[in-house]
């Protein structure tokens, strides 16, 4: 299992996927959020995606992509949203 070695890590991580992580943030309750976007939001880099779902911050269901549920939790507790 790939996890992160240090809160720094984290962080950076988190960082440098925030145009991600938002906009998926935003439509988590709408419909499903497609690979392809999510591409364009990482600047077509593809290994910044696969980071993410390698670290389970984010999950792949066929050519849908979605934040994975402890962290979609965090973010919604965090930040008062449901």
């Amino acid at each position: 299992m790939n996890t992160f070695s240090s809160i720094k890590e984290l962080l950076r991580a988190l960082n440098d996927g925030r145009d991600l992580l938002t906009e998926m943030f935003k439509r988590r309750k709408s419909a499903d959020y497609k690979y392809e976007y999510a591409l364009d939001l990482v600047e077509h880099n593809n290994n910044r995606l696969q980071f993410f779902i390698d670290r389970f911050v984010l999950r792949q269901n066929g050519s849908n992509i979605e934040i994975d549920d402890l962290y979609l939790q965090f973010f919604e507790q965090v930040l008062e949203a449901n």
